[in-house]
């Protein structure tokens, strides 16, 4: 898949890190889009799942995805669309177009959030230092997302497969703060023993 807008460059410029069994990496720039609405509107749902091309109606706290697109619940009346196809002002008028004026609204988000993939055997050692959220597989299966924080970061938490791979959305000007605290906890795990 070709990256969109190539020529963006986030506030990692696409960073990657591997050891203490963790690997860290910056994924690529895709199109974001907050669409807030009466999700019990089943024709808004059904338009907006059209355009989306994956159900908008998800169950608390877990998203959808397939390879072109991503919908995360965020809310009773939130989501978060991802099209890792279309350009960012395409996604947002294809959605605006079947929304209801006055009583729904999509705002393009993509140069406000950029996404840190985290994975690998020390995956939950190395997030456990920074949430107070529990990412215990028990607690945070696969096909789950929390809004959380991060530090002082607030983040949004996915839980991509049981690998374990998560992913960290975080806004722009708190990134560069996540990633070294990430960082910095996957190196110290170097000088202590793994269990």
């Amino acid at each position: 898949m070709a990256e969109l807008n190539p020529v963006l460059h986030t506030p990692l410029q696409h960073a990657t890190f591997h050891g203490a069994g963790v690997v860290m990496g910056e994924n690529l720039f895709c199109a974001k889009v907050i669409v807030r609405g009466n999700f019990d509107d089943a024709q808004l749902t059904s338009r907006l799942s059209e355009q989306a091309g994956l159900p908008v109606n998800v169950a608390a706290n877990t998203f959808v995805e397939n390879d072109s697109a991503a919908v995360f619940w965020l809310g009773p009346d939130e989501r978060m669309i991802y099209s890792y196809a279309k350009e960012p002002q395409v996604l947002l008028a294809e959605l605006r177009s079947v929304m209801p004026a006055g009583r729904s609204s999509a705002v393009d988000v993509s140069d406000y959030y950029t996404t840190i993939r985290v994975g690998g055997v020390n995956a939950r050692k190395v997030l456990s230092a920074g949430t107070p959220f529990d990412v215990h597989g028990s607690n945070f299966p696969e096909g789950s997302c929390v809004q959380t924080r991060f530090g002082t970061a607030s983040v949004m938490l996915v839980m991509q497969d049981s690998s374990p791979a998560f992913d960290i959305q975080v806004r722009w000007s708190f990134a560069e703060y996540v990633w070294r605290y990430l960082r910095r906890v996957a190196e110290f795990r170097t000088l202590t023993p793994q269990s």
